[in-house]
């Protein structure tokens, strides 16, 4: 073989890997972006239904309900840091009578920030008188500039994670008393334990009237 014929045989086969090569390069970068695309549509569905859940409580008609959301321990199927996700609720209640108030559900991957959503649910004084949130045993509420904020780890390796969302409002038994929601990280693995209305009897049930003058709602 000539030494031209060599040297383009080697040209012919450097410009054959260096074609599958930046092929790979492609491939992979499209198959991120997909895995981002997934992520994303998924943020945006968990934190809208957890978002309107919240929202159908508030406005509800009836009295006193409780709905439980069951969480999935991962958003995707592929890169960890697609899949492995926190859920945050912050509320903000109204500063003033007439003014509006919010909680904002935001569903963030906890290794990368491309798909981070966030829904707000907002309501008034005239619906709810007061709205706690409730952390798992163990846990803390944070206090952010946004207002005081409920952090869920439902992908959490170490421990118990959260495994459902509870939402809870009740109208307590007496006049001049408004309706009062409750948000609870459940960790357990029955949603039967987690929070519900025996917990809160003082408050919004009849017990109260064997000790007290009005409902203790502390």
């Amino acid at each position: 073989m000539k030494r031209g014929q060599i040297e383009l045989s080697m040209l012919t086969r450097f410009a054959m890997i260096f074609f599958i090569v930046s092929l790979a390069a492609i491939m992979l970068g499209l198959s991120n972006r997909e895995k981002a695309q997934l992520c994303m549509t998924q943020s945006a569905s968990m934190a809208s239904s957890i978002a309107s859940q919240v929202a159908q409580v508030i406005t509800s008609p009836v009295e006193d309900e409780r709905k439980i959301f069951p969480l999935t321990g991962s958003l995707a199927i592929g890169k960890e840091e697609y899949s492995r996700y926190e859920i945050t609720l912050t509320n903000k209640p109204p500063a003033r009578a007439g003014e509006t108030g919010y909680i904002l559900v935001e569903v963030k991957p906890i290794g990368t920030s491309e798909c981070r959503i966030t829904v707000p649910v907002y309501y008034d004084d005239s619906q709810l008188d007061a709205l706690t949130l409730l952390p798992a045993a163990g846990e803390e509420l944070n206090e952010t500039a946004l207002g005081t904020a409920l952090t869920l780890e439902p992908s959490r390796r170490t421990g118990a994670r959260s495994q459902f969302l509870t939402v809870m409002k009740c109208k307590p038994k007496y006049v001049g008393l408004k309706t009062r929601l409750w948000i609870e990280d459940c960790r357990n693995d029955d949603p039967r334990t987690c929070m519900n209305f025996s917990a809160v009897d003082n408050c919004c049930g009849w017990s109260w009237m064997q000790t007290r003058t009005s409902p203790d709602c502390s």
